[in-house]
């Protein structure tokens, strides 16, 4: 089956810092290895927490920079840069490592509510890859993601939230990503504004919002 086929699902294309989405529509929102790539993170945080209803849950992973690998291979002088320092770190353009830290302040700030972590991929280093078993140290890593999770040593953190807002009934479901309008109509396979006459192109499936469509003639 081809992506946009499967009628369970609604695809959406569209800019992180803009969602196309009416304000407090969804119960919960994940983002797995997205915040990995993301420069105005607080911008990020604060559009996802605009979609979520009153409570609504938000899990989140995030790649950390104060990972027990990177400690290890700034204090062997392999790597450089202080993996305590709060700075997130551009490792290549727009690939970030976050400090534990600083990810929690941003997201207090935006107004979620931390309520659990967990800490994964611990045994991601090469010397216990060589001495054990893939799936030994996966089950291991199972077992203590919970437990380990205090420490902040992991390569990547999952975080579950929820957020802390006034309770506001959602009106619709899209929200024009150009002027905020909504409703959009649909009409030939295009979402249509009539706020501002922007068009969003739908193929395949997928609700494209990443550019919209030359505007019609008059």
């Amino acid at each position: 089956m081809r992506l946009g086929q499967d009628k369970r699902f609604i695809y959406v294309a569209a800019d992180l810092y803009n969602l196309p989405f009416v304000d407090s529509l969804f119960d919960t929102a994940v983002t797995v290895r997205v915040l990995h790539h993301v420069q105005d993170l607080s911008a990020a945080l604060g559009e996802i927490k605009r979609i979520l209803r009153s409570d609504g849950a938000y899990v989140l992973e995030y790649a950390n920079k104060r990972n027990l690998k990177r400690i290890i291979r700034c204090l062997l002088g392999r790597e450089r840069g202080n993996p305590f320092s709060l700075e997130p770190l551009e490792f290549l353009k727009l690939n970030y490592n976050f400090h534990p830290a600083f990810m929690e302040r941003r997201l207090r700030e935006v107004g979620f509510i931390l309520q659990r972590e967990l800490s994964v991929s611990t045994f991601r280093l090469p010397l216990f890859k060589r001495l054990f078993d893939a799936k030994m140290l996966a089950s291991l890593d199972g077992l203590l993601q919970g437990p380990m999770a205090p420490l902040r040593l992991a390569p990547s953190i999952f975080v579950k939230t929820t957020v802390n807002k006034a309770k506001v009934e959602p009106v619709d479901f899209w929200q024009c990503p150009v002027c905020h309008h909504s409703p959009l109509s649909q009409r030939d396979e295009a979402l249509e504004c009539q706020g501002c006459g922007a068009r969003w192109g739908i193929e395949g499936g997928i609700y494209d919002f990443k550019e919209p469509l030359p505007r019609k003639e008059p």
